[in-house]
């Protein structure tokens, strides 16, 4: 079977392109990036760390991100 594109929604640090691209790796295989909200969670940083991870808070703001399409 062929490959079928996915939605993926990045926070935090991986906003940044470079940063993503190198995670990700070169090029985006022809995907679109939009800046996008996740309803209902915050986004703090995991305890004794750096690093920002979602967190669930019904009815409290929403998470910025960016929203990979195809």
């Amino acid at each position: 079977p062929g490959a079928r594109a996915l939605d993926l929604f990045v926070y935090g640090t991986l906003r940044h392109r470079p940063l993503f691209d190198l995670v990700a790796g070169p090029g985006d295989g022809g995907a679109r990036a939009v800046p996008a909200l996740m309803p209902g969670h915050v986004v703090r940083r995991a305890a004794g760390t750096d690093l920002p991870v979602p967190v669930p808070v019904p009815g409290e703001g929403a998470a910025e991100g960016v929203l990979w399409s195809g």
